[in-house]
């Protein structure tokens, strides 16, 4: 632990101050070690956020088309992120300039339930032994509660809705001999949130917080008894936005910054295997997942943990069909 707690502040050290914290004057060196540290928060979260919202295979529990033009089904899932959230009232920002500092990190599952319904469009064509080419539009809809996450506070300026769209196309149905093949592609949106982290007697927000998540997934899944058996990964790509706003409080003087504008893009891999079966008359899953790759690098550091690190999710949930 000792080993890689150095190996972290050793990066951050070697990692270079964002050109947006300047310190070209009184108070730009006042604002600039806040403005970086509340940089490197949200590289930090944002992509837990994203893991929150895209789970494993879009369509839970079921593999197999609908059958054509008049069937539906909707669900309803929980995606659990094992998350860390940044100790940030134990990290007070300077006022001479940036300063690389090791943020503690409480860990914590990041749970966000996502509502979504499939709809068929094209039962697909004849093949020898079974069908393929299938068509299914699917929505989704994902909610946030206003709630604190450990030490960051979450609230939502508009609406706690939003909906995404998407669509699955099976490339060959389940057959005796062969399993069934699906590819899908969904983008999901979390709704705008409001984060605010409270240094000391500092404050930090993140106003008009935005993560965008585009999917693309294959899914193998086959039948034994009553028990379907799926595995699958595919990519995920994240684009998250915010705009930062500051205070920095010392000796009964104020001094602020922002808006800083701050955008982070990431790709990562996503891989998942999935267990359902029928609880008449719902069909009710779980996939566990594991999201890696992409590189993120922070001025700061967190209790030897990356920004990039892989993370594991666990998802349930339920369906019903007509």
């Amino acid at each position: 632990m000792l080993a890689a707690m150095t190996t972290a502040r050793a990066r951050a050290q070697t990692a270079t101050i964002d050109p947006r914290c300047g310190a070209s004057g009184p108070t730009q060196l006042a604002t600039q070690d806040a403005c970086q540290k509340a940089i490197d928060l949200f590289r930090f979260i944002a992509p837990q956020l994203g893991v929150a919202v895209v789970g494993g295979n879009p369509v839970l529990g079921q593999a197999g088309s609908l059958g054509g033009l008049g069937r539906f089904s909707i669900g309803v899932r929980a995606n659990s992120v094992s998350g860390q959230v940044p100790r940030a009232s134990q990290v007070s920002p300077v006022q001479t300039g940036a300063v690389s500092s090791e943020y503690a990190l409480d860990g914590q599952s990041i749970g966000l339930p996502v509502f979504d319904a499939a709809i068929g469009l094209f039962a697909g064509i004849v093949l020898p032994g079974s069908r393929g080419l299938a068509l299914d539009a699917l929505v989704n809809v994902g909610w946030i509660p206003g709630q604190s996450e450990g030490e960051i506070d979450v609230s939502l300026p508009g609406h706690a809705l939003h909906v995404g769209f998407g669509g699955r196309l099976v490339l060959l149905e389940e057959s005796i001999v062969t399993p069934a093949i699906t590819a899908t592609f969904l983008r999901r949106r979390l709704p705008t949130l409001e984060l605010r982290a409270r240094p000391g007697d500092d404050r930090i927000d993140f106003h008009d917080v935005t993560v965008h998540a585009d999917q693309w997934r294959v899914l193998f899944a086959k039948h034994l008894g009553s028990w379907e058996l799926s595995a699958g990964g595919g990519q995920d790509r994240y684009r998250s936005r915010t705009g930062i706003r500051i205070e920095v409080a010392r000796d009964d003087a104020i001094t602020f910054a922002g808006p800083i504008a701050v955008a982070q893009a990431l790709t990562r891999d996503n891989a998942f295997v999935g267990l359902a079966t029928t609880v008449a008359p719902l069909r009710v899953g779980v996939e566990l997942g594991r999201i890696e790759g992409g590189s993120i690098h922070t001025f700061n550091s967190f209790g030897g943990r990356r920004a990039d690190d892989a993370l594991s999710y666990v998802t349930l949930g339920a369906r019903l069909f007509w």
